[in-house]
């Protein structure tokens, strides 16, 4: 029940993860081909879009590997001058 509510937003989220997806292979494609005209072999458009995918996934990967391991450190507690004190 709770998904059929939500199928709405579910539907949004797939056609905005499907432009984003499309836009981001055409511009990777498109500036392959260019990179690969101006060495003179059209064969490394596709590598050319490959690296460029795999340069951003493991790029953005790492950061948010980053951003969990700051972030999901426990924090440092300053300890009480009571415990610190000799008895």
């Amino acid at each position: 029940m709770l998904l059929g509510a939500l199928s709405p937003w579910l539907t949004a989220a797939l056609w905005m993860a499907l432009l984003v997806v499309t836009t981001y292979a055409a511009l990777s494609f498109t500036f392959g081909l260019r990179l690969s005209r101006r060495s003179g072999d059209l064969r490394l458009a596709l590598l050319v879009s490959m690296a460029f995918l795999v340069i951003h996934w493991f790029w953005g990967g790492g950061f948010l590997w980053g951003v969990v391991r700051l972030y999901g450190r426990p924090s440092i507690a300053v300890p009480d001058e009571k415990a610190t004190q000799p008895t």
